[in-house]
Formats: C-alpha cells, structure tokens, sequence
C-alpha cells in the first residue's frame, strides 16, 4: 500500500531590524472569521466576503468565504467546488495598503507599479486575487493571467463557475518607511511554517 505524504515547507526570511515584511499573510480558517480577515466585498445580503485559499489536487485557489458560513468557494474545472478542509483565509493589519485595480486580460501584465496578490498556485499561469460586481454581489476568484487558453477572472455564483475578461485584481503597496542608519550586526531571523496535507 502507498502511502502519499505531502509536505510542504515555508520558509520566509525576515531581516530584523533591516528588513521590509510583507503586510499580510494566511491564516487557518476554521469557520471563524479573525478580526484581522480583509474583506472583499459585500453579499446580496448586505454581509462581507472575505479571501480565502483553497488546497485542492495540490493546487492552491483562490476563493470566497462567506460571514456566518464555515465552507469556501470556489471554481475548478468550469464547476463551483466546496470545501471546509485546507482552507486559509487572508489578513492583515494595514487593510489601508490594499487597492482593487481595474483591469482585463490584456493589460494585467502592465501593472507594474503595484504588487499584485498572489492568490494561489497554478502550475502554467501566475494566479492573483480578482474580483467583480455582478447582480448585487461582489464575486471573489482567480485571475489566470499567463495561460492564454484560460486566462482571466474565474468566479462562481449560485453554484455556477463564471469567466470574466474585465475585472478588478487585489494589490498592496507597503507603506513608505523612512530609511534607518543600517545595523552591522543585523542577524536575518528565520521562521519556519511546516504544513503537511
């Protein structure tokens, strides 16, 4: 009988004292929305949306996550999947550094004076966070931006996977930092995150 054990390693180097960290991460979602979860959007009830990742058939998708419900959505294949495992969700303490930039298939790529969100992997595309308005609701998804066959916002709705070639995609701009005199001794720390699925 084999066994598959997937592992997967983050490591992430923070200089300190010298260094620029990155204002947002993942957290596990265990069906509770963390104060600190950046919302997206608001529902057709009026209710945020939040971010999440999902892990499915070792790719990570971006997907949306509703107030008051433990389950992520999201589109795979052309059909809207579900899932209450292997689910983060993003957040952060500066929601002020975010911005939604307009945009579509063919101009993606020439953003190039923001950081665009990376939302998930896909193993021939780069895969960023989208989102769009549409019959009361915003939509939260994947943006495929590389793959030309597939290539734009892929949302679902009422159970329905939808594509969209004009849509809105998630940055962050760091705030400024005044430069500080740089320590000689500054000593990089290392942190280890070990997720095994």
């Amino acid at each position: 009988m084999t066994f598959l054990v997937a592992t997967t390693i983050i490591c992430t180097i923070f200089f300190v004292g010298g260094g620029d960290a990155c204002g947002y991460y993942w957290r596990e979602f265990d069906g509770i929305i963390p104060p600190d979860a950046l919302p997206a959007g608001l529902d057709v009830y009026n209710k945020p949306i939040y971010i999440g990742q999902a892990l499915y058939e070792n790719l990570l998708i971006p997907a949306k996550i509703y107030h008051n419900d433990n389950t992520a959505y999201f589109e795979y294949g052309g059909k809207e999947l579900t899932t209450k495992l292997n689910v983060k969700i993003l957040c952060t303490d500066e929601p002020d550094q975010f911005e939604w930039i307009k945009t579509n298939n063919s101009h993606i790529r020439e953003i190039t004076d923001r950081f665009l969100v990376q939302g998930g992997y896909h193993p021939s595309s780069s895969t960023y966070i989208g989102r769009i308005r549409t019959d009361g609701e915003v939509l939260i998804g994947k943006v495929l931006a590389d793959n030309t066959a597939s290539e734009g916002l892929h949302v679902t709705q009422k159970g329905t996977a939808r594509s969209f070639s004009s849509f809105e995609v998630l940055s962050y701009q760091a705030k400024k930092v005044e430069n500080k005199p740089e320590a000689k001794d500054t000593v990089p720390e290392v942190r280890y995150t070990a997720v095994f699925t």
